[in-house]
């Protein structure tokens, strides 16, 4: 099928823009099938990219998986899961690198606030607004091999998850765009 294509007021030609109209119908359950699995595998890229960026040097165990699923004739869903390292103090680092943890975070403007989320926020936490922090367990070892404790006044809200959705959003248009100009030109 060509780029363009001209249909004059014929009878002959409306047929045949009626017969591309259906064969676009048809073809759209795989054009939206390739979008969703694209955007999918971009939010993932995304994620890791961000999350990446905000834990220079630092030790965060976060994993993702990803599914897509075909929902329906048209539908598609495309779903990015992130999980954290949970210690033992339930502790879940990847809520603290999201939403930001400690006196840093809560001294700054969170974005997460205005979703009733961010420091302070979730159960159990005891060192949100705590100006002397806290100490947590570090891979250095003094001469009797124990772990040296290290003092950490939190982390700023960076928010990876957000920004991916927000990111995912704005390509969504550029790979639909994509797929229909493949289609186009086949």
């Amino acid at each position: 099928m060509a780029r363009f294509k001209r249909y004059p007021l014929t009878e002959g030609a409306l047929k045949e823009l009626q017969g591309d109209i259906e064969k676009l119908f048809g073809s759209l359950p795989e054009i939206s099938a390739n979008v969703c699995e694209k955007l999918t595998k971009h939010a993932e890229e995304d994620f890791n990219l961000f999350v990446s960026a905000a834990t220079p040097g630092r030790q965060a165990v976060i994993s993702t998986e990803t599914q897509f699923e075909k929902h329906g004739k048209y539908g598609n869903v495309g779903r990015l899961t992130a999980t954290g390292k949970t210690e033992d103090t339930g502790f879940n680092i990847l809520m603290a690198v999201e939403f930001g943890a400690g006196i840093i975070a809560a001294s700054q403007h969170n974005p997460s606030f205005n979703m009733g989320m961010g420091t302070g926020t979730w159960p159990g936490q005891t060192h949100a607004f705590d100006p002397n922090g806290w100490l947590y367990p570090s891979d250095d070892l003094d001469d009797d091999g124990n772990p040296i404790p290290k003092r950490t006044y939190g982390t700023p809200a960076t928010m990876p998850m957000h920004r991916t959705i927000l990111d995912t959003k704005a390509n969504l248009t550029r790979y639909a765009a994509e797929e229909l100009y493949k289609w186009l030109n086949t």
